[in-house]
């Protein structure tokens, strides 16, 4: 199992491009994929170009990079590495606010802030490149499953969001945010996010089944409610065991 938070697609191709190749025991790959990408294309500004995304995208995707793979000599050093760890320490002092906690404490904050945002956007930007790009690295990912023989599983993302919600799951929502420079966050209503969301499982959907994989589409498998998720989109106790269950029915 291979996991890190916040990720998407470009990241898993770049970990699966070097993982692979060292672990030829790995025989099956599984990925729930969307709402990260879907999210990305949010928060980006109105130029948004999947290209600038890709910078540092190593340093994003592993936690621990040998010293060969930065380019810059003095990156390479012991000392430089020292310095960094401590920096980071120090960074994430900083930022206790956006760290999620076992009391749940950020979760809230998060909460309060959209819930006390301006007006939610009841439209989303235009989507195109950014299913494109998707589909470019679902083809990508594929093709690099077919170079190494490891049978590839796609999950679509299931979602809390959906065009009406009552108040008490609308509250439970945190995500879905538009971030203007030098303007405070504004988020988009929970029905512009399902349409989002459900326009980039449609494009795994398609994509998959032309490519011949195999696909769970768990996004109608699960009920919208808090016997699933804590949030927009991240499971609770149950809900894991309920997607437990899907897959072990499925694989």
């Amino acid at each position: 199992v291979y996991k890190r938070q916040g990720h998407g697609l470009p990241h898993h191709l770049l970990q699966l491009e070097k993982i692979l190749p060292q672990e030829p025991q790995i025989k099956s790959v599984i990925i729930l994929a969307g709402a990260n990408d879907f999210l990305r294309r949010l928060g980006a500004r109105s130029d948004f170009n999947s290209a600038a995304y890709l910078d540092g995208l190593q340093e994003k995707a592993f936690l621990v990079r040998p010293a060969s793979a930065y380019p810059e000599w003095y990156k390479r050093s012991a000392l430089w590495h020292i310095l960094r760890q401590f920096w980071q320490r120090r960074l994430l002092e900083k930022r206790k606010s956006q760290v999620q906690d076992p009391s749940g404490t950020a979760l809230q904050g998060w909460r309060d802030e959209r819930a006390n945002a301006p007006r939610p956007f009841a439209e989303l930007p235009d989507l195109a490149v950014a299913l494109h790009d998707y589909e470019a690295h679902i083809r990508k990912i594929d093709a690099v499953c077919r170079q190494y023989k490891v049978e590839l599983t796609w999950i679509s993302q299931p979602v809390l969001w959906r065009d009406s919600m009552t108040n008490y799951l609308e509250n439970l929502l945190w995500s879905g945010a538009l971030q203007q420079a030098g303007k405070e966050k504004v988020y988009f209503k929970p029905a512009a996010l399902f349409e989002g969301v459900t326009k980039f499982n449609e494009k795994l959907d398609h994509t998959a089944h032309i490519l011949n994989r195999s696909i769970i589409r768990l996004d109608t498998m699960l009920v919208p409610d808090t016997t699933v998720f804590y949030d927009d989109m991240h499971f609770n106790e149950s809900g894991a065991r309920q997607v437990a269950k899907v897959l072990m029915k499925k694989l």
